[in-house]
């Protein structure tokens, strides 16, 4: 959003002749989208964003199953079944995030 807004703002600051300091706050502005799109790809703000997400939705559909005892919670052991489930959905967000934690560091060191 930053980027967005400080890029909106360039164009209309460039126009106003008569702007005091405007050469300086048009590099500012320049110098923040510079920075925050780098930012944002170093820590892939989005990417990660996009795996929490879909993992959370994942957990909703399981609550939901879980309170309509619907397959596979339909069974004499619906919360032992529930647990198990969680608990992979959750062991393969860590996975998938320290794999691409340890990628990002390897990347890094070349």
């Amino acid at each position: 959003m930053t980027e967005i807004v400080a890029a909106a703002i360039i164009p209309l600051l460039s126009g106003m002749n008569n702007l005091l300091y405007g050469n300086w706050i048009i590099g500012g502005l320049g110098m923040l989208i510079a920075i925050s799109a780098a930012t944002g790809s170093l820590f892939k703000y989005h990417e990660n964003w996009i795996q929490y997400r879909a993992t959370s939705e994942a957990l909703k559909h399981e609550k939901y199953l879980f309170l309509g005892r619907s397959s596979p919670y339909d069974g004499d052991n619906a919360f032992q079944v529930l647990v198990q489930r969680v608990e992979l959905l959750i062991s393969k967000e860590n996975s998938n995030w320290t794999v691409a934690v340890k990628s990002e560091r390897k990347g890094a060191g070349n």
